[in-house]
């Protein structure tokens, strides 16, 4: 279809109370399997630790932002990161003034 890429998002946060919607990492390798059989690099959106385990197991290419409300990535993580080439895409400032500031804070 001429597309670019692919986006997925690992986890969904439905709002208010609600938890965070969490995709099935089988869903997200067969995804990822797909797109790079195209030569296509697949972006992720977690909204959790789960979506980020998810990312890093499915092997997507660019972490589109940090994880809401979380204070940072421990040094395993980060060596996983580096070992599978995964980018992050630091968008801090815009989390900290909604998703990760007082106004909302998904769960």
């Amino acid at each position: 279809m001429g597309l670019d890429g692919m986006k997925l998002f690992t986890g969904v946060f439905m709002g208010g109370d609600k938890p965070v919607v969490n995709m099935d990492v089988a869903i997200a390798k067969a995804s990822v399997d797909v797109a790079h059989a195209q030569g296509k690099p697949v972006f992720a959106h977690p909204q959790n630790k789960t979506g980020m385990e998810t990312v890093i197991t499915a092997g997507v290419d660019v972490l589109a932002h940090i994880i809401p409300g979380e204070q940072g990535y421990g040094p395993e993580q980060l060596e996983r990161f580096k070992a599978q080439g995964i980018a992050l895409i630091p968008t801090l400032s815009l989390f900290a003034k909604t998703i990760g500031g007082r106004r909302c804070r998904p769960g």
